[in-house]
């Protein structure tokens, strides 16, 4: 019998933030944020898609798409929170649609010869890993050719976050996603070490194994979650502005998040 698989130290903070991680949904500005994530992914991957999710946490996006006709698996480093994702399947019916793997990023290879007709990362799963290089070039093989990889992950200028540091005077935090070797960022269950990615590292990273399709700034001038309940009817006129200019590259880069998409070539 093979030795079990050692404890995955990367998922032990989610694993305590998994039972109150759903509470981020209620957060002014969650909803909006959803909609535009899961209509990029439902134009992105038709239905019968057979799909594969990374860092599912508790099962929201892939629920959403499961309920939408795709098939997928959803993995994360955290089995508490691939035990929330079995559990809402199940509560919803999904079993035949939705299944969930605890796999971290660096573990990818052990899904092969699988092929997914697409994958993606949402709010900022990425960030949790420095080797960017290593997951494209596992992932490459695990996805069909021309395949999407949808990822949202948090660049490394935010101008919500950088105004919000200045406004109280400290400089240092206002340029603390530029660090070079990342940062400790607290969580409901801890403290985790998370590095942000400027939109050329990213596209650095995916060559020659994939290309960028298209990307999309979220919250570039809308405030991120928990800001927007501040700002009353200014936070319609902002989001408006988001509306018409997040997809231009030199204001997407300055998103609380930056959605991109990457095709993978033959």
């Amino acid at each position: 019998m093979p030795a079990p698989d050692p404890p995955l130290a990367a998922g032990a903070p989610f694993d305590a933030a998994a039972d109150a991680y759903d509470a981020f949904e209620a957060l002014p500005g969650v909803p909006r944020l959803r909609t535009i994530v899961h209509d990029v992914l439902l134009r992105s991957f038709p239905r019968g898609a057979r799909l594969l999710e990374l860092n599912c946490g508790t099962g929201t996006d892939a629920a959403a798409l499961a309920r939408e006709g795709r098939s997928v698996l959803a993995t994360d480093a955290s089995a508490r929170m691939v035990e929330r994702t079995a559990a809402r399947a199940a509560a919803e019916g999904l079993q035949g649609s939705l299944t969930a793997r605890t796999l971290p990023f660096e573990r990818l290879a052990e899904l092969s010869p699988a092929v997914f007709d697409g994958v993606w990362s949402d709010m900022g799963g990425l960030n949790c890993t420095a080797d960017l290089r290593g997951l494209f070039t596992d992932l490459h093989p695990l996805l069909a050719p021309g395949g999407l990889f949808v990822a949202v992950v948090m660049p490394d200028l935010s101008l919500w976050e950088t105004a919000s540091f200045l406004a109280r005077g400290d400089v240092s935090g206002a340029f603390r996603r530029r660090r070079p070797g990342g940062v400790d960022a607290r969580i409901p269950g801890g403290t985790v070490h998370v590095w942000y990615h400027s939109p050329a590292r990213l596209r650095e990273a995916a060559a020659p194994r994939f290309t960028v399709a298209a990307q999309l700034g979220l919250n570039v001038f809308s405030p991120p979650p928990g800001a927007a309940k501040r700002l009353g009817r200014l936070r319609g006129v902002l989001e408006g502005l988001d509306d018409r200019l997040a997809a231009i590259p030199a204001f997407a880069r300055l998103g609380d998040h930056l959605l991109v998409v990457f095709r993978r070539v033959p």
